[in-house]
């Protein structure tokens, strides 16, 4: 592959990735948030009167969503401050000033084990977070609805 053929493939693959990582944290934000919408709803319109047996599952639903919802926010600021910090050591690069070298050991392995972005290993840890927290409020948000649908 020629050297301009692999920086535009270089180029697609990172705005795809880019593009993809918006619309994952826009649609868990909008999933999260409508779950809880809905469940709302279920409660005012359908289950007027609940199992109080089922309400573990609903406390938990609600948890888990609101979880989900404060991780993907949180990472989507990880995410900003991490390019800020890019941003700011390609302009000390470009302006001749070179990046600081971690002194500390401990830094140094930190940096090592990270893979030197600490910013994108926290994006990634929040955002399975959120994931696996979304799943599962919405698997007890669904069994407290089951538990609690009208029987007649």
């Amino acid at each position: 592959m020629e050297d301009q053929q692999y920086q535009q493939e270089r180029q697609a693959a990172i705005d795809a990735e880019f593009s993809d990582a918006e619309h994952y944290d826009k649609w868990l934000l909008t999933l999260s948030g409508g779950a809880l919408g809905i469940s709302i709803a279920f409660l005012k319109d359908i289950a007027k009167t609940p199992d109080p047996a089922t309400l573990p599952c609903l406390i938990t639903a609600w948890a888990c969503l609101i979880a989900a919802i404060a991780f993907t926010i949180a990472s989507l600021q990880f995410s900003q401050a991490g390019f800020r910090r890019y941003r700011e050591n390609l302009d000390k690069q470009q302006n001749g000033n070179p990046v600081a070298a971690a002194d500390n050991i401990l830094v140094r392995i930190w940096l090592w084990f990270t893979g030197g972005n600490i910013s994108a290993r926290i994006v990634l840890l929040l955002n399975w977070l959120s994931l696996f927290l979304f799943v599962a409020g919405i698997s007890a948000l669904a069994a407290f609805s089951f538990q609690n649908l009208p029987r007649d």
